[in-house]
């Protein structure tokens, strides 16, 4: 094993057009890419040079955490921990905040067959499939967690990056960086958890791809974190833009390999002090080695500079009041026909074994059972209101900064067609005719029969609008919005009973022309297949004894969702 940051060359970046032209020009060839291939072209994927899903820190002092199947109070379902997400603000507990770290860490392996194109390779133990209570694209789980902590409550001041193989956290500093931090962001706090992204991980895959999809993955896990907090009484509010080059600082980080994304404030909001001057924090320019087993780590030309144009160098108060624009009513026909949804809650199971139960289908749906429509009305309704949850302390819109869509193909009271979701209303909104079978042409992949699937819900965002209000890191806001979006959807799916899978490989433009779509400034973002699965597969499904989550996990075995 060696120390990637001695090999790894710092990235030239040539002199950017502006930036917020070069992210809509990425957004358009991303969009496209079943027509024209993003660059590099003829690249191929060196499975045997890939990364670790773990960073792994060696040497320094680890704190194991409760368990996270046993650090659970009451049986919180998802209605409950959306309603908490605007609750107020409190310290949580080291097993509270267990909770919430956990949902990145493994929780078991699986075994089963399915259309995936790793079904041979995970067999074997070298291969191995270790579940994890939140999705990732690609199974490569590039978002890291940090700890900033001021010293109240049961952890002791410093900084901290969450161990995902041991279920524990690492102590990287003794400092108080709070102070820094309160700096970055314009807002205080006792504590801080804090996202960031090591774009390699997830890259050696799917080179200029990549940057679409980390945005994504990091806001999967904001929502796990805010949804397990609000499970247990706690709100919280996620900051988008703050100075990144500051954060970056005050966790040691080297900005050349690994980027902060998101900031959420822990604890109730306190008065601001201006502490944050930083100077005498002593803040290292050496930062810590992370054990990294690529022989050839690699940086693309595109992500590169799409990280560059996307920096926020400080935090502007007065564009980030400003809520992400929703969904105009005008989108909506007056005279539309509607169709009513139930309003009752559908919830099978808790919360907790909603994270731990949730997986991705890969082929095992069948439309042979049509889906029930009170399962896809709860579904719909937990979507938006997490795209509906405050994001950053001014924000007060109570409005979804997405719109979320259902192309429906076998829903019980149901026609088969496209509809817009009315968030207001809780009903369903007939866009028009869309055939999902025919979609299969449009697919880039073989994991999925889109004939099988009981229906497809489709979220979309005015990305133009997005890089108007906020710039280029439009872009990223809205993808971590649409990544909190899909988290909902699969712990919706998974305390349902149904099978779900969220997909980029659809074509984008396809699916714009049957919303709709193709003469404004909406674009869809995502794509979530979702139904009914086949009965009595076979499958292995070990839950991790909470005696073994805080040991070490082989470095070979490479966890996927």
């Amino acid at each position: 094993m060696t120390d990637v940051v001695a090999r790894m060359p710092v990235p030239a970046h040539p002199v950017l057009a502006s930036p917020d032209v070069l992210v809509r020009d990425y957004a358009d060839r991303m969009f496209a890419r079943q027509d024209r291939a993003l660059p590099p072209i003829a690249f191929s994927v060196d499975w045997n040079d890939q990364p670790l899903r773990h960073t792994l820190r060696p040497g320094l002092p680890r704190r194991p955490l409760p368990s996270f199947a046993r650090c659970w109070s009451g049986k919180a379902t998802l209605p409950i921990a959306l309603a908490g997400l605007s609750a107020p603000a409190r310290l949580p507990s080291l097993a509270e905040l267990a909770a919430a770290l956990g949902t990145n860490s493994i929780t078991g392996r699986r075994l089963g067959i399915d259309w995936n194109d790793d079904t041979f390779r995970r067999q074997a133990a070298t291969g191995s499939t270790w579940s994890r209570p939140t999705p990732s694209g690609g199974g490569m789980y590039p978002v890291e967690t940090y700890l900033v902590s001021q010293g109240q409550g049961d952890l002791p001041r410093g900084v901290y990056h969450y161990d995902t193989a041991h279920h524990g956290l690492v102590r990287l500093s003794r400092a108080d960086r709070c102070p820094e931090i309160e700096a970055a962001t314009a807002t205080a706090s006792e504590a801080y958890l804090i996202a960031t992204l090591r774009l390699w991980k997830n890259s050696f895959k799917y080179n200029s791809f990549c940057y679409h999809v980390v945005c994504q993955d990091a806001g999967a896990l904001v929502c796990s974190w805010r949804l397990a907090l609000g499970a247990q009484g706690i709100g919280s509010r996620p900051l988008l833009a703050f100075d990144q080059g500051r954060v970056s600082r005050a966790l040691n980080l080297d900005p050349r390999l690994e980027q902060p994304v998101v900031v959420l404030p822990v604890g109730p909001p306190i008065e601001t002090t201006g502490r944050g001057d930083g100077e005498h924090l002593g803040l290292s320019r050496n930062p810590l080695p992370v054990i990294e087993v690529s022989a050839r780590p690699r940086s693309f030309a595109m992500v590169e500079h799409l990280v560059a144009a996307t920096h926020t160098p400080s935090p502007d108060l007065g564009r980030v009041a400003v809520p992400s624009p929703a969904i105009d009513e005008h989108r909506v026909p007056a005279l539309a026909k509607r169709i009513n949804l139930p309003s009752g809650p559908t919830d099978r199971m808790s919360l907790r074994d909603a994270f731990l139960s949730r997986r991705s289908s890969f082929g095992r749906m069948s439309r042979a059972r049509p889906m029930d429509l009170s399962s896809l009305a709860h579904m719909l309704r937990a979507c938006s209101e997490v795209a509906q949850a405050p994001i950053g302390p001014a924000d007060a819109s109570g409005e979804p900064r997405l719109r979320t869509w259902v192309i429906a193909q076998s829903v019980a009271g149901l026609p088969a067609g496209a509809y817009a979701y009315d968030w207001r209303r809780h009903d369903l909104v007939v866009a028009g005719p869309a055939d999902l079978a025919a979609l299969q042409a449009r697919y880039a992949l073989q994991n999925y029969s889109t004939g099988q699937a009981a229906a497809m819900v489709v979220f979309s965002g005015r990305l133009d609008a997005m890089i108007e209000a906020h710039g280029a890191a439009g872009y990223r806001y809205l993808g971590i919005e649409v990544g909190q979006a899909a988290q909902a959807a699969y712990l919706s799916a998974a305390a349902c009973g149904l099978g779900v899978g969220a997909v980029l490989g659809v074509d984008n433009l396809t699916v714009n022309d049957w919303l709709g779509l193709n003469d404004g400034d909406e674009q869809t973002m995502l794509f979530l297949f979702v139904g009914p699965e086949r009965g009595a597969a076979a499958e292995y499904r070990g839950s991790l004894p909470a005696t073994e989550q805080t040991r070490a996990v082989p470095a070979s075995f490479n966890d996927r969702a």
